[in-house]
Parts: structure tokens; C-alpha cells; sequence
């Protein structure tokens, strides 16, 4: 009976164990699931920046070089003639995609009238602007209204 007792201990003993093994085993594999997936979540989240940096990177060139060229084919279409020298004012630009200009407005004046019109003359001259035609690109550039310093 002792004996019986003692075995039947010993086998609830070891299925105490087991039942403790193999919990131990489940929190282990879950987590090594949440290690994992955490793992994964940094992974893309890295991406996600890499991502973004570069179409930052890509729009900055692009504004760059959309400016260069608007600011060209403005300063092709003003008639500086009988204006002083180092005049400059500021612009603020609307537009819509395709680069139509709806309106131009002076947000900072040059004290020169004459200087003034003739900078928004040619703007409205000047367009189309050469903008993105997709009215997704032109608001991530923000390009449907902008602030065209203006130093010919």
C-alpha cells in the first residue's frame, strides 16, 4: 500500500513536472513569437523611414529643379527695361495641376509699382508653369500655392 502510494506521488510528481515543462516550453515559444515580431515590426518601421527619406530626397530634387525652371521662364518674361537695378519682391503663387496660374498676389512689395506689376505680368505670362500635372505630387510639393522670391 506504502508502496503504491509512493508511486502514485511520484507519478503526480512527474506529471507536475511535465505540466511545468511544458508550460515553461509555451512561454518560452511565445516569447520567442514576440521577440520575433517585434523583430519584424523595427524591421519595417526602418523601411517605412528608409522609404520616406528617400522620396523626401527625391522630392527636394524635383522642387529644386521645378524651381529653377519656373523662376527661368518668369525672369524670360519680364521687361526690366527702364527699371533700377536690385529691385526684388515676393509673390505668392496659385496654381492648379498642369501649372495654370490662377493668381498671382505681391506678399512683400519691392517699393517699385512698376517693378511689382511687371513681376506678376510675367508670371501670368510665364504660364503654364512647368509643375507636376498630378494634383497628388503638386501638394506633396506644395505647389498649388507657393512664395516665388523674385530678384531678376
Amino acid at each position: 500500500l506504502e508502496k503504491k502510494r509512493r508511486l502514485e506521488e511520484e507519478r503526480k510528481q512527474k506529471e507536475a513536472a511535465e505540466k511545468k515543462c511544458q508550460e515553461e516550453e509555451r512561454i518560452r515559444a511565445e516569447e520567442e513569437r514576440k521577440r520575433r515580431e517585434q523583430a519584424l515590426q523595427q524591421q519595417l518601421a526602418e523601411e517605412q523611414r528608409q522609404r520616406e527619406a528617400e522620396q523626401a530626397r527625391q522630392d527636394q530634387q524635383m522642387l529644386q529643379s521645378i524651381t529653377n525652371d519656373i523662376y527661368r521662364r518668369v525672369v524670360n518674361n519680364f521687361n526690366i527695361s527702364g527699371l533700377p537695378a536690385g529691385l526684388e519682391c515676393e509673390l505668392i503663387v496659385r496654381t492648379v495641376p498642369g501649372g495654370d496660374v490662377v493668381n498671382v498676389t505681391v506678399s512683400k512689395s519691392s517699393g517699385n509699382d512698376i517693378f511689382d506689376r511687371r513681376a506678376i505680368a510675367a508670371v501670368e505670362k510665364a504660364s503654364p508653369l512647368p509643375l507636376p500635372k498630378d494634383a497628388a505630387t503638386l501638394d506633396r510639393l506644395k505647389l498649388r500655392q507657393f512664395i516665388l522670391p523674385f530678384r531678376p
